[in-house]
């Protein structure tokens, strides 16, 4: 059963009301499941032979969201990148939820892990990346 901050980080990552959970740690098969339960299709039009990933698109909103594997296919890290339309809601939801671990990263823990989400500002775009924290 998900947690209650793993339901507020997928939906305040993705904006919609889904039943889903925190994708880390799960496997490729169980990812692709969560990801079904959302307005994001799976895209298998780029291919990157140095990471095993699965790719996401959500057209009407414009953002992608990358799902990277490890050599098991067990989900080690997300990214989700966007338009800027969502940026000021985007720090404001991380500031009330999360706590902050620097400018643009906050942290979370689940069953004793923590996590960290990482903003990163590019030119055209934002990405959210969220990661196990390392020591």
């Amino acid at each position: 059963m998900a947690g209650k901050f793993e339901i507020i980080l997928f939906l305040t990552l993705f904006g919609y009301e889904v039943k889903a959970q925190h994708l880390i740690g799960l496997s490729k098969e169980d990812v692709i499941k969560k990801m079904q339960e959302t307005s994001f299709v799976i895209d298998k039009t780029s291919r990157n032979t140095t990471f095993s990933y699965l790719k996401y698109v959500h057209r009407l909103e414009e953002k992608t969201f990358l799902v990277f594997l490890s050599k098991e296919n067990i989900c080690t890290s997300t990214k989700l990148m966007s338009d800027y339309s969502s940026f000021k809601s985007t720090l404001a939801e991380f500031n009330k939820k999360y706590k902050k671990a620097g400018s643009m990263e906050w942290t979370y823990k689940i069953e004793g892990i923590t996590y960290k989400v990482l903003v990163r500002k590019e030119e055209w775009f934002y990405s959210v990346i969220v990661t196990t924290k390392t020591k």
